[in-house]
């Protein structure tokens, strides 16, 4: 590598040194030439002659000559230094291409700001897809909720329907069961040789009788509601355990379609780097 810049400085002093022996020799010349016309005499007619000659010619403009090192520093700046590897290829100087060229460094800053901002756009769409998620499975709970809680009404009430039907079916039986027994009872108590005594005794009878026929129909009420009490609570068990199940099944099927379409947003932003990259000339390795 040092042989082949120490070739190209020598090539560039030649090309200076050259340019100046022509710079010397035009001067000279020009120098000589001014020199022979000033001391060489001349007839009043060949000297009026030549200045009329000399008038006719254009000046000289020597600035244009002093201004032929400037342009020779300047070429000589322009010339571009080359290094070579031995074995390899011509490597650019440093600053404008690799990793320590300008136009990377912007490149790179530019890609990884819209990098960090499709990040960013990326985890919001993630983090709001599996709030939504959430959001509709628990919509889809409360329905249920809503319409298990209407049907255990409905059901509720045709309970309570049947057990006033069968409430009302015992009590009309067993006040069969006691009216002839109340009837007979209530007859005795009429007949007018009674003494107070059998009169009170058949009342109590009939009290007796008539208190036993509305604890029975009593006892079928309370039975009846204590029913109604365990049907309503197995009811409401078998509604909260029909929606843990619906949920976890939600929950299931939310999941496999969020993991689904996170996998598309990822294979989506994947594209969208490697697309980029190759836009702006970057490999896996500048892009960082």
């Amino acid at each position: 590598m040092l042989v082949a810049v120490k070739k190209e400085m020598t090539k560039g002093r030649v090309i200076i040194l050259w340019s100046v022996l022509v710079f010397g020799i035009v001067a000279a010349a020009v120098v000589l030439g001014w020199r022979a016309n000033r001391f060489v005499p001349q007839e009043t007619t060949d000297l009026r002659e030549a200045e009329d000659l000399t008038a006719s010619r254009p000046a000289l403009e020597w600035q244009s000559y002093g201004k032929l090192a400037s342009e020779i520093r300047r070429w000589v700046q322009s010339f571009r230094w080359v290094i070579t590897r031995p074995g390899g290829e011509d490597a650019q100087p440093p600053g404008e291409t690799g990793e320590f060229s300008p136009s990377l460094v912007r490149v790179r800053a530019l890609f990884q700001a819209e990098l960090a901002e499709r990040q960013a756009l990326f985890e919001e769409a993630v983090k709001r897809r599996e709030e939504q998620m959430k959001l509709e499975i628990e919509g889809k709970v409360e329905l249920k909720r809503n319409q298990a809680r209407a049907l255990l009404q409905e059901a509720i009430a045709a309970k309570k329907r049947e057990q006033a039907k069968e409430l009302n079916d015992f009590q009309e039986k067993k006040e069969k069961d006691y009216s002839l027994k109340l009837i007979s009872l209530y007859f005795k108590a009429e007949i007018p040789d009674l003494s107070p005594e059998e009169r009170s005794l058949l009342a109590e009878e009939r009290s007796a009788l008539e208190a036993k026929l509305a604890a029975e129909i009593e006892a079928k009420r309370q039975e009846l509601a204590e029913e109604l009490e365990a049907f309503t609570a197995q009811q409401k068990l078998m509604a909260e355990e029909e929606l843990v199940i619906y949920r976890q099944s939600l929950e299931r099927e939310g999941q496999k379609r969020f993991l689904e379409e996170k996998d598309q947003l990822e294979q989506e932003f994947s594209e969208w780097k490697a697309k980029r990259q190759s836009e702006l000339g970057l490999s896996a390795e500048t892009a960082g």
